[in-house]
């Protein structure tokens, strides 16, 4: 039932946050990163080693939405979003050059903005830079 926050009664759902998922749908990063590998030919993964264990917990509790809306069923799972979003960029033909450029990474894109001087050192907006042109 995909439209069962969307159908309950107001009182039931008006207003509420959930936690819209399953117990199974709780990955860790390296899990989503190996459906991922798995979806886009010729992907590879590669582990960096430096990183200390995170010791914090992102696991999402469903219960809420369990509880409150028992009829609720999620059709959707990483797998499936992966795929979508590999067509979808396929679609787009979003390459790395495109997905690592400054369209799309504010880092680069600051860093154009500082080698042009069209922001100064402090990242405020150069005046006279904009005057020139």
């Amino acid at each position: 039932m995909r439209l069962s926050a969307l159908e309950a009664p107001r009182e039931r759902a008006h207003d509420v946050a959930y936690n819209v998922g399953r117990d199974e749908d709780n990955y860790q990063v390296r899990d989503i990163a190996e459906i991922v590998r798995a979806t886009v030919p010729g992907a590879r993964m590669v582990y960096a080693g430096t990183a200390k264990p995170d010791v914090r917990s992102n696991r999402v509790d469903f219960d809420k939405i369990r509880r409150e809306l028992p009829e609720f069923a999620p059709a959707w799972d990483v797998g499936r979003g992966a795929a979508e979003i590999h067509e979808a960029c396929r679609r787009c033909r979003l390459d790395r050059a495109l997905f690592e450029g400054r369209h799309l990474v504010r880092l680069v894109q600051l860093r154009h903005l500082l080698d042009t001087g069209q922001v100064t050192p402090d990242l405020r907006w150069n005046d006279a830079a904009a005057i020139a042109r």
